[in-house]
């Protein structure tokens, strides 16, 4: 049913009725409670550019990372809307394959999360994106934002009859090195710690 809207005419003092357009919402094309979208997420003081949302997908917009929320059949033109806003604020535009699903998104459409891995196409530690602008620039994160895609941190520790090298491939190896290192810890001649050398990177004893 098509809405509409009942106005008094001042000099008639006659009502009159004006069916109003029916707004859709562009990304799941629903129909209730569709509001106007501002692309600049600034009520328009940087442009008064809008699309028609409704409260759901409007709200999933402006949520911190809420691109990824959006249904496999959404995605393409929930993209597409916030890359308009991308622009407008002059940073980098995303495609599909950057999108990382959330642990609760996951659990929430019953797909087993998988762990990080190293197989050349995950790194072994997840970037963190800044929640600001940084001061690299946008730029220049797009552009190094895969830099450490297939490095594999390696800890080795050297010294008096102790040879030990490992390869971090995830957060769990590291908190066994971590347990390591501290069982490494002796006391010889005074209080002795492991410490990285500056100059070889190579982790050894040292006095403190």
């Amino acid at each position: 049913m098509s809405k509409v809207s009942i106005t008094l005419d001042p000099i008639t003092k006659r009502f009159s009725q004006v069916e109003l357009e029916e707004k859709v919402c562009y990304i799941c094309s629903g129909k209730d409670h569709v509001d106007d979208h501002h692309y600049d997420l600034c009520h328009g003081k940087i442009s008064d550019e809008t699309v028609p949302l409704c409260r759901r997908c409007h709200s999933t917009i402006h949520m911190y990372r809420g691109i990824h929320m959006f249904e496999d059949n959404l995605l393409d033109k929930a993209i597409e809307v916030w890359n308009k806003t991308q622009l407008l604020l002059k940073r980098p535009t995303i495609t599909r394959g950057q999108i990382v699903r959330s642990k609760y998104w996951l659990k929430k459409h019953g797909i087993k999360h998988v762990g990080l891995t190293i197989a050349g196409t995950i790194p072994a530690f997840r970037t963190v994106l800044p929640h600001g602008e940084p001061l690299c620039g946008w730029a220049w994160i797009s552009e190094h934002l895969n830099d450490l895609k297939d490095y594999v941190p390696r800890i080795e520790v050297a010294g008096p009859g102790i040879s030990f090298t490992k390869d971090i491939k995830s957060k769990k190896e590291l908190r066994e090195v971590g347990l390591i290192l501290k069982g490494l810890k002796k006391r010889r001649n005074g209080r002795k710690v492991i410490i990285l050398d500056p100059i070889t990177k190579r982790f050894g004893y040292g006095a403190k």
